[in-house]
């Protein structure tokens, strides 16, 4: 096999798995919706439009068309990461001072115990 039919199976693959999950959130995010549940507000536009946007857990387009490795984890898992944000990251930031090396270390240390740890 050449390095080009490798690295588009190897593309392939990570696209077929990653839909499993973009299906899974769809669902979860529709059920949620239909539950009253994902209401978050109304648009500043008029007239004003209800926003359904409180469950979103996934940016499918933001995900397939990044343009850096950066843009990813804000687009991936989104309620989960924003908990992490709030009540790990954040609270962990004296007041007045800069994140650091720590923050970053703890917060991804209680994302890998929420995950499991393998």
């Amino acid at each position: 096999w050449g390095f080009w039919k490798k690295l588009g199976y190897q593309y392939m693959c990570g696209f077929t798995a990653r839909w499993k999950y973009y299906f899974i959130w769809s669902i979860s995010e529709a059920s949620i919706i239909i539950s009253g549940f994902g209401f978050s507000g109304w648009t500043n536009m008029s007239p004003a439009k209800p926003k359904w946007d409180r469950a979103i857990n996934v940016d499918i387009l933001g995900v397939e068309f990044a343009k850096s490795a950066v843009q990813i984890p804000l687009v991936w898992n989104i309620q989960v990461s924003t908990w992490l944000r709030y009540y790990v990251y954040e609270r962990l930031v004296k007041k007045g001072k800069k994140p650091g090396f720590f923050q970053l270390l703890a917060t991804q240390t209680v994302s890998a115990i929420w995950h499991g740890v393998y």
